[in-house]
């Protein structure tokens, strides 16, 4: 393959995957690239901790970008565009996180280009509603508006999963926090990769993510830790809620009730 976008709810720990991913010799991981425009106009920070504009690496792939696609718009990104960072960078493969952005660019028209390509495809990152559910109150946003919008997503992703099951790798996240030497090694796999005990300390490289999670949760920890904390931070009434919504999405209901 030489690009893979990964789909998934925000705060279903693409960021620690992309981190993994990154770290391997022949990945490039470029965060959620479809996100640039928004984070050049919001200034926000890069994970080397640099503006964007200012970031070394994203200084040289801004005129490319804007090249490429006039405006940032994300839906304007190519394979061609993807190919040629990679090339720049010296990588075989790029990893874009852009989730919830790849799925509104795979259903523009024009973007059908990519279906006939074979040298892409999916991975597909699920996590735990309650954990997701939780870390969205904990970033502001109300527990009705969190549950809503991860369950539209959620049940969207499945219909893409349906339509695109011979490209996409289902990943859980708890499943990579427990064993991420042996999750890693299936996403090589899917790859076309040899897996590279490198991956499994994120923490030894700068990475150049951009518009990716800011939580300080486990940053510059090299022991990867499942987090938990929902079961501490949400009501007993608000467990009762999600986990009945989340029996109405049989990805959900067999991974974790």
């Amino acid at each position: 393959m030489k690009t893979v976008f990964v789909l998934g709810i925000a705060r279903s720990g693409s960021t620690l995957l992309g981190r993994m991913l990154d770290t391997h010799s022949k990945i490039l991981c470029v965060g959620e690239m479809m996100r640039i425009g928004q984070a050049l106009e919001s200034q926000r920070i890069c994970s080397c901790g640099a503006l964007v504009d200012q970031c070394p690496f994203w200084k040289e792939q801004l005129p490319l970008l804007n090249q490429e696609a006039s405006n940032l718009n994300y839906r304007k990104f190519t394979p061609r565009l993807y190919d040629t960072i990679a090339q720049r960078a010296g990588k075989d493969l790029v990893v874009d996180l852009s989730k919830t952005l790849v799925w509104r660019a795979m259903h523009w028209p024009p973007n059908w280009r990519w279906i006939g390509k074979k040298d892409f495809g999916f991975i597909f990152l699920l996590r735990d509603s309650r954990g997701v559910t939780a870390s969205s109150i904990r970033d502001g946003k109300s527990f009705q508006e969190s549950i809503r919008t991860h369950f539209k997503w959620m049940r969207r992703f499945c219909r893409f999963y349906d339509r695109f099951r011979q490209r996409t790798l289902v990943v859980r996240y708890e499943d990579l926090c427990a064993d991420p030497k042996k999750q890693l090694e299936i996403v090589c796999r899917f790859l076309g990769l040899e897996f590279e005990d490198a991956c499994l300390d994120p923490v030894r490289k700068e990475h150049h993510l951009v518009h990716c999670s800011k939580s300080n949760y486990m940053k510059n920890q090299s022991k990867i830790q499942q987090d938990e904390r929902w079961k501490n931070e949400l009501t007993k009434g608000q467990v009762t809620q999600v986990e009945a919504e989340m029996r109405n999405i049989p990805f959900l209901k067999e991974s974790y009730l």
